[in-house]
């Protein structure tokens, strides 16, 4: 990656195409010194297997241009992708049993992508906007303590669809789905889809929840759960069993 983005002239827009299947086993950069280049990565239906963080320093888009979309990352015990500038999903499967395949330190955005990891698909401490996702089988979906906008989607987790101590989580459509608590530990705005937590649908002590529309719903205790915060309901169903 690094010998592909030196080939890229300053100013100038280029293709990284995958032209097989890789294992990489040392670090890899998209290196953007001057921070003016604009770099489309295409996995072209090829599995890359990492050993070593990919980092983003440019404004990077992948995609995959494969009739199946069979274009696949899987770090194996690393982060796959550190995103230190601009980085766009428009395609790819991601998958994995590491801390978080994708960690968003300034701004990011998901067209179409998939996820499927055992631990946390997304650590996110910049912006990230999601605008279609689907997160399987993860024991939390995004570790949150910067800004996440979903605006569609579905997230699957074993325990959090998405948690954080200080960050904020908008929904404006999707679908969220958690065994213990949908959205943790945050300040939430929900204008419409569905938060369903078995636990609670939103829980935690120190968010500030505004409801404006969508379902959010629990099964076993509180649809919403705030006791060192404030809950503003305008709109929306809220329901708990």
């Amino acid at each position: 990656i690094d010998k592909a983005m030196a080939a890229i002239e300053d100013g100038k827009e280029g293709t990284i195409t995958v032209i097989k299947d890789a294992n990489l086993t040392f670090v890899q950069t998209f290196v953007d010194a001057n921070k003016n280049k604009s770099v489309t990565f295409d996995l072209n239906g090829h599995h890359i297997k990492t050993t070593q963080t990919i980092y983003n320093q440019s404004d990077v888009t992948i995609i995959d241009s494969s009739e199946n979309q069979t274009g696949t990352l899987e770090p194996l015990r690393v982060t796959g992708i550190v995103n230190q500038a601009v980085l766009t999903l428009n395609a790819g499967n991601y998958i994995g049993s590491v801390t978080q395949i994708i960690e968003n330190q300034k701004t990011a955005t998901i067209n179409n992508a998939r996820f499927s990891v055992t631990q946390n698909a997304i650590k996110n401490t910049g912006t990230l906007t999601i605008e279609n996702i689907n997160i399987e089988n993860s024991n939390n979906g995004i570790q949150n303590t910067g800004k996440t906008i979903m605006n569609n989607g579905t997230i699957n987790a074993n325990q959090y669809a998405s948690y954080g101590s200080t960050g904020t989580f908008i929904l404006n459509n999707g679908t969220i789905t958690a065994n213990k608590v949908g959205l943790m530990n945050q300040k939430t705005e929900i204008n419409d889809g569905s938060i369903y937590g078995k636990e609670n649908a939103i829980g935690g002590n120190d968010g500030a929840d505004v409801i404006n529309g969508g379902i959010v719903s629990s099964d076993t205790n509180y649809a919403i759960y705030s006791y060192d915060g404030s809950i503003t309901v305008n709109g929306g169903t809220i329901s708990s069993r």
